[in-house]
């Protein structure tokens, strides 16, 4: 149903409105709330948890579980609403241009093209992780 729509809208729906109202309910709400009562692994996870029931079928459950808890992370790395809004717009365009706009879109609908971009997801989230340490590191010393 998603792809049904013109493709400027899907772009406007799915790369802007839907990562700002989803990070705004997820991550500012539901892990802001969880984090003043719980300690950051139990409350990303939850979120997590929350932001892939909310997706309502299986396949984006786990996907969006998965998802929930690397934007939790980013949040709470940045410190900032941002970073997870425009982590989920990226992710939320790449997938949608790569299916609507490519003739060979539907090979990422595969699952070994899904556990890839994922593994590439927590790899690229590692890497921030890491260059953030030093950064903080480096503000210390």
């Amino acid at each position: 149903m998603q792809f049904d729509t013109p493709v400027w809208l899907g772009i406007i729906s799915y790369g802007i409105l839907a990562p700002l109202g989803e990070e705004i309910v997820f991550r500012g709400v539901v892990y802001g709330q969880l984090r003043k009562v719980l300690k950051v692994p139990y409350a990303v996870v939850l979120s997590g948890l929350a932001f892939g029931l909310f997706h309502g079928n299986l396949v984006q459950a786990v996907y969006a579980t998965v998802i929930g808890c690397l934007l939790a992370l980013v949040y709470e790395w940045y410190g900032t609403i941002a970073a997870p809004m425009l982590f989920h717009s990226v992710a939320n365009l790449f997938v949608y241009v790569m299916l609507e706009l490519l003739p060979f879109g539907s090979v990422f609908l595969s699952v070994p093209s899904c556990v890839l971009f994922l593994v590439l997801s927590a790899g690229s989230l590692f890497l921030l992780w890491m260059l953030q340490g030093k950064a903080a590191l480096r503000q210390k010393g």
